[in-house]
């Protein structure tokens, strides 16, 4: 689907420096986050939303997420993050 947008001009630099620092074409870069907003199911009036709300949202987001990291236990130990030991 094409669609044409006529942006704000801080806009339009906001997306060509993602743009830039992430090596895509604008138009990827918009698609991904339309997309991101599109599987959330949020829209951006939750943003003034009571941080509880918020919090039970990213909860309910985060709930439908796989949470085995594939990571051993050890791994998440201080001692084993620094050479000397930490």
């Amino acid at each position: 689907m094409k669609l044409e947008l006529e942006l704000r001009q801080e806009v339009r630099d906001f997306l060509a420096a993602k743009a830039a620092a992430e090596g895509k074409p604008m138009h990827q870069v918009i698609e991904g986050m339309l997309e991101v907003f599109a599987v959330v199911g949020r829209d951006i009036s939750s943003i003034d939303s009571p941080p509880e709300k918020r919090a039970q949202a990213m909860a309910e987001f985060l709930a439908g997420m796989e949470t085995d990291a594939g990571l051993p236990e050890v791994a998440f130990k201080r001692q084993n993050w620094y050479p000397d030991g930490g």
